[in-house]
């Protein structure tokens, strides 16, 4: 039994979006740990401890179950046909039906979902433990007229739950930002300089999937078998000198070509680093205070050339493995940081019902290729490179929020007023955002 169990929160429409791509994501692994399992010389050691995120348990049946870690809450209407209490625990179930099939010559059949996606619940392959679902049945999916003060009194069991463990506060203040934000096009007008997406941003079911595919990856370091990085020990060197924010960046795919290797795409990003922001008004840093780095998905065979060459240090040529290859380029790129780094064997797995979010010379093993792959033929698996970073750019995002709030008069908004917030207390927290984003600001000039 793991000592690092963790309870997912998934708080609205749009973090279930993500959650369920999450969930997919998890629901490869653990087949692939099950094959291991009964194959263990096919699919090499075990990688990822699912009891992290998941639970064991047993239907009525007595068949061994295993549900995610989950409280997810969202609104009536956001559900379609999936039932709040599952079907896990009834005293009849079917098999689960599979959601793709393979074909003798063209391997995995192709699917296209675009048109058929409207909730989250329309392609979750995860079974959810029946107290996993938490729907607010007082207000109804993509109705603009309910007020945020009803709905945060509904919070409150949750809250007060989630009191005991720290966390009530920081996330009833969330919530609130959540119900009143515009929308997530800040985001993902942010994503144009991703060389090898090809996404449609008005999707909520493809920008979800490119934030899941990243923070599957990233949080790779605590969910490792064996020697894996407590959450706490992450959070705590993130949470330094007042900071407590930090930026996401990736590169999805991370561009390795039939013929190259890993060390050559580094090498060849020259002045740029390798990854690009996910994070609104946070642009690229070239010495971050402290990051965490994530490489998964590069075979053995494609980390380095045996011989240098004119743009390969011999330093590089010679390391034995990835995790010294990525050690290496983090020393000597950004001296001055507090580097982490982590790398993993298995790619990040984007079968069906994964969108079709990469460019067409994306090859089905996630190579950049200078042809467009077949029309037929779907992106499956692709390699990941991620950074958790904290640096002086996330002033821009801190900044930013607070010139927004700033704006906002609280006192034309009664219902805020009737529901406990007063003006002080709000006036406090924007000299709070401002504060914080002072621990960002230095001297140097921010990209």
């Amino acid at each position: 039994m793991s000592t690092r169990e963790i309870v997912t929160l998934q708080i609205g429409h749009y973090a279930n979006f993500v959650g369920t791509h999450w969930w997919n994501i998890q629901v490869y692994k653990l087949e692939s740990t099950l094959v291991y399992n009964n194959l263990r010389q096919l699919t090499g050691p075990k990688e990822i401890n699912h009891d992290v995120l998941f639970r064991e348990g047993q239907t009525l049946h007595g068949e061994v179950t295993y549900t995610p870690r989950l409280i997810a809450v969202d609104l009536k209407g956001s559900l379609n046909a999936l039932r709040r209490e599952g079907i896990l625990y009834e005293s009849r179930q079917g098999g689960r039906k599979k959601s793709e099939t393979e074909d003798a010559v063209f391997g995995r059949k192709l699917y296209n979902l675009d048109n058929n996606v409207s909730v989250w619940s329309d392609f979750l392959r995860v079974h959810l433990h029946p107290k996993s679902l938490h729907i607010v049945d007082d207000f109804i999916h993509k109705n603009e007229d309910q007020t945020w003060d009803m709905f945060q009194l509904r919070f409150h069991m949750l809250l007060d739950w989630c009191d005991g463990l720290g966390y009530g506060a920081s996330l009833l203040q969330y919530l609130e930002g959540e119900m009143h934000k515009q929308g997530s096009d800040d985001i993902w007008g942010h994503l144009e300089t991703f060389p090898h997406l090809s996404y449609k941003g008005e999707l909520d079911y493809h920008t979800s999937g490119i934030m899941a595919a990243c923070l599957d990856t990233l949080s790779l370091p605590y969910r490792r078998e064996g020697f894996a990085t407590q959450l706490a020990d992450i959070t705590a060197s993130f949470n330094n000198l007042g900071r407590k924010v930090a930026a996401v960046y990736s590169s999805l795919p991370f561009p390795l070509t039939p013929q190259g290797t890993f060390v050559e795409s580094l090498m060849s990003h020259k002045d740029h680093p390798p990854w690009y922001s996910l994070t609104p008004h946070v642009g690229t840093c070239l010495d971050p205070y402290m990051q965490s780095c994530v490489v998964r998905g590069v075979p053995d065979h494609k980390i380095t050339r045996s011989q240098p060459t004119p743009d390969i240090p011999r330093i590089l040529t010679g390391c034995s493995s990835l995790a010294e290859v990525l050690h290496l380029y983090l020393s000597e790129t950004y001296p001055q940081s507090l580097n982490a780094g982590c790398t993993m064997r298995d790619a990040c797995k984007v079968v069906s019902p994964y969108p079709h979010v990469f460019s067409s010379n994306v090859t089905s093993s996630g190579y950049i290729c200078d042809t467009d792959r077949p029309s037929y033929q779907g992106v499956e698996s692709v390699p990941v490179m991620t950074s958790l970073q904290s640096n002086d750019s996330v002033y821009n995002l801190t900044s930013s929020l607070h010139n927004e709030a700033s704006r906002f008069n609280i006192k034309k908004h009664h219902h805020y007023l009737e529901a406990g917030l007063e003006e002080d207390e709000y006036r406090e927290t924007l000299d709070n955002v401002s504060t914080l984003g002072q621990c960002y600001k230095t001297d140097t000039s921010i990209s």
